[in-house]
């Protein structure tokens, strides 16, 4: 993701805000890291449907920025930079690719309930070759009053058959084009995947600390509770348990080994083996809240399939100690996934680098808004004087 907009979303009245690899968001409390990881949360649960979206966050009242009125909207831009090919051409010599997408959305809030949607489209930015030389163009679709439309400038005997079937494409009212597997899943998968590969995680160590089976998710869940699930799945593949226990190590320097057992019939919970003279297996009650969390951290850094994933507080229960080898750890990440981190913790700011900074502040009631620090002008002169930037950070000099 390069760039997010979003207008009247909780504590947010105008946000524009681009985006590295790895982003660290920092701010005082009340500041708005946790409406800010809310976003993607609700981005994503757009995709399961609208309305689910909207009542996953409380309803519509608790999503509006309470002095911005009853309309919200969101853009985002996306790269791929793969270039996904689009298949099905009339001309087998034909090759299209997309390589980046933009999606904006309106929606107004009724007084009492409900929504209706404003706006909906995306553009689709491709390029290719064929028979008609070169083709650079734009595929706009929109969605009005439940139809699907398409504009696109460029010749439409380079348009895959399944483009052209949009024509005759309907969205229920009340949906999104980004629910329907009619456009996205069948024509775009490649930016349904985008969605489906988002997580948010915000752990809880005593959540992760429980046994639990795998039930009908794969994938760790955003609280971590069915970690000792997880593991179990990483600890049966003898690769992954060796990447996973040199990782584990790295962070955690006493853990020499990790399983996941069922203990009097219950469901299976993990333990860990320490290096320590003597050391013997832990379970997992007995392990400390900061070793579950960062066992959770090092899953969803190395062991999902997820292409961007939020994670709120990661060293919560930590030690300072052990951040150096965290933030290593979520730089490293980011080489193959977009990694954004809310934090309060001046260690982890000091390791992840001003350039990689985030700062979200409020005044008072006011909405909040985000700048990049290394890119304000009454930062430069601290940093110029070799001021250490957790210092800055607790002393609330990394910007307004």
């Amino acid at each position: 993701m390069k760039r997010l907009k979003v207008r009247n979303f909780k504590s947010f009245a105008d946000l524009d805000v681009e985006f590295k690899e790895f982003n660290v968001l920092v701010g005082a409390n009340a500041a708005g890291k946790s409406n800010f990881a809310q976003i993607f949360k609700f981005i994503k649960d757009v995709r399961g449907g609208l309305a689910n979206a909207l009542a996953m966050q409380g309803g519509a009242e608790y999503v509006l920025n309470f002095d911005g009125g009853r309309r919200m909207s969101i853009e985002l831009e996306i790269d791929f930079p793969h270039s996904p090919k689009i298949s099905g051409l009339p001309d087998p010599k034909c090759r299209l690719c997309n390589a980046r997408a933009e999606w904006s959305f309106e929606l107004e809030m009724g007084k009492r309930s409900g929504f209706k949607i404003l706006s909906d489209a995306w553009r689709f930015y491709t390029t290719g070759s064929g028979k008609h030389g070169r083709v650079d163009g734009v595929l706009y679709v929109k969605s009005e009053n439940g139809r699907v439309s398409l504009e696109p400038d460029f010749p439409k005997e380079v348009m895959a058959e399944k483009m052209l079937s949009l024509y005759e494409t309907k969205i229920p009212r009340g949906r999104s084009i980004l629910e329907s597997r009619a456009v996205i899943d069948h024509v775009f998968p490649w930016a349904g995947r985008f969605f489906d590969e988002l997580e948010t995680y915000n752990f809880s160590p005593d959540l992760s600390k429980r046994p639990s089976d795998a039930g009908g998710r794969i994938g760790l869940e955003s609280d971590g509770s069915n970690l000792p699930a997880v593991l179990r799945g990483i600890a049966s593949n003898s690769e992954k348990k060796r990447k996973f226990v040199n990782l584990a190590s790295y962070v955690l320097p006493f853990v020499k080994s990790f399983g996941v057992k069922s203990i009097a019939g219950k469901p299976p919970t993990f333990m860990i083996k320490e290096r320590r003279s003597g050391g013997g297996w832990i379970p997992a009650d007995l392990a400390s809240d900061g070793t579950a969390s960062a066992m959770a951290l090092l899953v969803a850094l190395h062991f999902e399939e997820a292409r961007l994933a939020v994670i709120e507080e990661p060293e919560k229960h930590a030690h300072p100690a052990l951040l150096s080898g965290m933030v290593h750890i979520m730089k490293d990440a980011a080489s193959n996934k977009q990694v954004i981190i809310t934090t309060h913790s001046p260690e982890i700011v000091r390791h992840s680098g001003i350039e990689n900074l985030l700062l979200v502040s409020r005044r008072g009631s006011g909405p909040s808004r985000i700048t990049r620090p290394s890119e304000e002008r009454e930062v430069r002169p601290f940093l110029e004087s070799g001021m250490d930037v957790g210092e800055m950070h607790v002393q609330g000099l990394l910007g307004d």
